[in-house]
């Protein structure tokens, strides 16, 4: 039978994990906001880069969209024809079924030979369906380090680029919903969407002078696709990470909600035990006592 003493002891450690899991819910929504706001930040970036693509189509110098200046300029495949894969996933846990979503989503529209994977804890499940990453990066803890893991992926990129003639890449990866939930997602990153490019070519231009430049046309088409290239990947990857902590964060509210119900469970279990020592206590007095007292005459 558990004792007084075993039950207080079982309540200070839920209250102590309790206190745990409120730091690290309060963290996660820390974390996130900051990683919303910074993909806010990088989309606000990506119309600049639009505006230049823009610039670059009005000046007549050089099309962006021509088959001839476009890289790489092919027939778009299909989304699971893809030759190059980058996964998203985690390198800490507590983030209910995060990781399993993103691989069901992998091995549901199909993994390609190269495949780049960004978090360790989906190495082993895609080791065992069958599809082992050849290159496993570390997802940063702060948003400080993201911008060290865009550019190891843009090395890996470059190396596909120069080892395929036609490079096609696709990235999975959470990202949050308009609702509280999140969603893996499978996106092309390379070659650019035509739908995008149209829509882009089509958009006036609002000004009505056009920006010069001083580099060569072919140069400034390619510093500017470098630009969107990294501007796409860390906007990829920081979805991922406040989708992540997201998940942990709604992992953490369901957890200190089964924590206080357990808390208050032991708490009344601590009560009733306590009554019942006093309880019994009070009889052994109220024995001892008939026990010494004379007999009524």
């Amino acid at each position: 039978m558990e004792t007084l003493e075993d039950t207080r002891r079982r309540l200070v450690t839920v209250r102590d994990l309790h206190g745990l899991v409120r730091t690290v819910k309060v963290l996660s929504a820390v974390a996130m906001r900051q990683y919303q706001k910074a993909a806010r930040v990088q989309e606000d970036y990506r119309q600049i880069l639009m505006q230049a693509y823009q610039a670059l189509y009005h000046l007549g110098k050089v099309d962006p969209w021509s088959a001839k200046e476009r890289a790489p300029a092919r027939p778009l495949p299909s989304v699971s024809g893809a030759e190059c894969l980058i996964v998203l996933g985690t390198d800490q846990g507590l983030c209910g079924p995060f990781n399993e979503a993103v691989l069901s989503l992998v091995v549901a529209t199909g993994v390609p030979e190269h495949l780049l994977l960004a978090g360790a804890r989906l190495e082993a499940p895609l080791r065992e369906a069958g599809h082992p990453p050849e290159t496993l990066l570390s997802i940063p803890s702060s948003l400080a380090g993201v911008t060290f893991l865009v550019r190891e992926m843009l090395l890996h990129v470059e190396s596909w680029s120069s080892q395929l003639e036609e490079l096609t890449v696709e990235v999975v990866h959470q990202c949050l919903g308009d609702g509280p939930g999140h969603q893996p997602v499978r996106t092309r990153l390379l070659p650019p969407d035509p739908a995008w490019l149209a829509e882009v070519a089509r958009a006036p231009w609002e000004s009505r002078c056009l920006p010069m430049t001083h580099l060569a046309p072919a140069r400034l088409l390619s510093q500017l696709s470098r630009q969107w290239l990294f501007s796409e990947l860390y906007r990829v990857v920081v979805q991922s990470m406040a989708a992540e902590n997201q998940a942990r964060l709604l992992s953490m509210q369901a957890a200190e909600k089964t924590l206080a119900d357990r808390a208050g469970q032991l708490e009344l279990e601590s009560q009733q035990l306590h009554q019942e020592l006093v309880t019994d206590e009070l009889l052994d007095l109220l024995a001892g006592y008939e026990a010494v007292s004379p007999p009524e005459r």
